[in-house]
């Protein structure tokens, strides 16, 4: 057997290709398969669940809106898309998008297994609890161990929530993106974020990070890159520190942070460092709401003159 990873890994997708026809689902029912794609030599591997309607159209693995948010998360953790090889648990589409039968699992787990073998990655990042729950005990739930290295069975899991899912509930986006940027911590530290049951104490491994707190998600009917120019414009009135174009993030200097995720502002803090009052001027005029970290920031209230500056934006 040639020793090239790619060859190697081409050679595992002609074999899943000429398995067909095959009679079960979702492999006789699927537009066509999804063996993955990526880098031959990634350290890091992207493990989905499923093929969704545009992989199954596509061939290719993450290319509908779940997939740009992928990319999105990729970039936060310093990662881009050629970097990763990513693929998934299922190979091909279930039916209406359903979840995947324990079979079914098990009928494509081979060429999943031989893929693995050929990368042997560094960190293998399962997306949501179906991938998860093919590399950890049903114990291990993707609420509870999400955004931290896990050891299962000879690997280095470092699980996230399912992009799919922020897509559905935009409050999920803000955890997503912390993870995404402590798996780039994790690859660069020596994977400093450590294992639940590794930390010392009752509950240790649940207690909540004092990072970032979302602060409001806001809808926008709009082109995200429209949102995303008219964020940055509304942003620079309201004492702008830096604007990310590749996080679409843009920061003030009061500590609020504003990412536009696809057609949604999601406004998120970061706690003073002392404890002391947290001072938000998030009014395009100037004026000043405080509070101590923990407390009611008026959220409500930054909401509204945010998403006036952002709509004054729009159709200017």
């Amino acid at each position: 057997m040639t020793a090239d990873p790619k060859a190697r890994l081409d050679a595992i997708a002609r074999d899943l290709f000429g398995h067909l026809p095959c009679p079960s689902e979702p492999c006789a029912t699927c537009t066509q398969l999804v063996p993955g794609t990526g880098s031959a030599t990634a350290e890091v591997v992207i493990v989905g669940e499923a093929p969704g309607a545009a992989e199954d159209l596509s061939g290719l693995p993450f290319v509908g809106n779940a997939g740009k948010l992928l990319d999105r998360l990729l970039a936060e953790a310093g990662l881009a898309r050629a970097e990763v090889f990513i693929t998934n648990v299922v190979k091909a589409r279930p039916p209406g998008n359903r979840d995947p039968s324990a079979d079914e699992v098990a009928h494509h787990w081979p060429w999943l297994a031989a893929q693995l073998d050929v990368l042997r990655p560094r960190l293998l990042v399962p997306l949501g609890r179906h991938a998860l729950g093919r590399f950890a005990p049903k114990s291990d739930r993707i609420s509870e161990v999400h955004g931290r290295v896990l050891e299962r069975d000879g690997r280095r899991l470092f699980p996230l929530y399912h992009p799919a899912a922020a897509l559905h509930n935009p409050g999920l986006r803000t955890t997503l993106s912390s993870d995404a940027r402590a798996l780039g911590e994790a690859l660069r530290a020596g994977d400093r974020k450590s294992d639940p049951a590794s930390v010392s104490g009752a509950g240790a491994g649940n207690a909540p990070t004092m990072d970032e707190r979302e602060l409001f998600t806001e809808h926008f009917d709009s082109d995200p890159e429209a949102v995303w120019s008219a964020l940055k414009r509304a942003a620079a009135t309201m004492e702008l520190h830096e604007a990310d174009d590749a996080t679409k993030t843009a920061r003030l200097s009061t500590g609020v942070s504003l990412t536009s995720w696809g057609e949604h502002l999601v406004a998120t803090v970061a706690p003073a460092a002392t404890g002391a009052d947290l001072v938000v001027r998030g009014r395009p005029k100037g004026s000043l709401l405080t509070t101590k970290w923990g407390e009611d920031i008026h959220a409500r209230e930054v909401q509204k003159d945010l998403r006036t500056a952002v709509k004054n934006a729009l159709i200017a």
